[in-house]
């Protein structure tokens, strides 16, 4: 499933009603991909991390970071292909980088050779290192707006597996997932916040 979902994607944005049709079944398969394969990944403690936006556009995206400090940043699942983009506020712009994984599962931003074990471990790196030839690091996390969709929609999943669960804690407090961490079935709070946050 992996293999397939990584080869759909959207050349362009989409306009008429069969590419807004095109556009909901490519964020279904993703939120399929991402629930089996990487929520896991990146849950710390029960809740995604507070960098996790979900599927949020890039117009969207530069609305949140506009106004944020140099350096302030997200992840989000991109609306044109299954994977990430890391977005952060530049000091003339936004700028979005696609992080690709790789086969062994490691996390790569494109263009770049250095490969991390998992999105915390990326992030961090970029809190230490600078993006050249811009010379800029990332800073702080940009928070989450309460009516994303995206959020919803992975709450709302997990939820369905168990109606009976409460809302995890808001804040994780554990580490990150270590570089041999695999899928694993979630928990069904941990469904039912990564459906929250994905607003499914």
């Amino acid at each position: 499933m992996e293999a397939h979902l990584r080869q759909l994607s959207l050349g362009r944005r989409p306009e008429g009603a069969g590419d807004r049709q095109a556009l909901a079944e490519l964020q279904e398969l993703a939120l399929s991909w991402f629930m089996e394969t990487q929520a896991p990944l990146i849950l710390q403690n029960g809740a995604l991390p507070p960098w996790f936006h979900g599927f949020i556009t890039r117009k969207k995206t530069e609305q949140l970071l506009r106004d944020k400090a140099l350096g302030s940043f997200l992840i989000r699942l991109s609306d044109r292909a299954t994977g990430y983009i890391l977005s952060y506020r530049g000091s003339d712009r936004c700028r979005h980088f696609v992080i690709n994984q790789l086969r062994n599962r490691r996390y790569l931003i494109s263009g770049d050779t250095q490969s991390h074990g998992t999105l915390a471990e990326l992030v961090r790196h970029y809190q230490e290192v600078q993006f050249e030839p811009f010379g800029e690091s990332l800073s702080a996390a940009c928070p989450r707006m309460e009516d994303n969709d995206l959020y919803d929609a992975i709450t709302l999943g997990l939820h369905q597996t168990n109606p009976s669960l409460e809302y995890p804690p808001e804040k994780a407090s554990s580490p990150p997932a270590s570089l041999e961490a695999s899928p694993r079935n979630l928990s069904e709070e941990e469904s039912k916040e990564v459906r929250r946050i994905l607003g499914h």
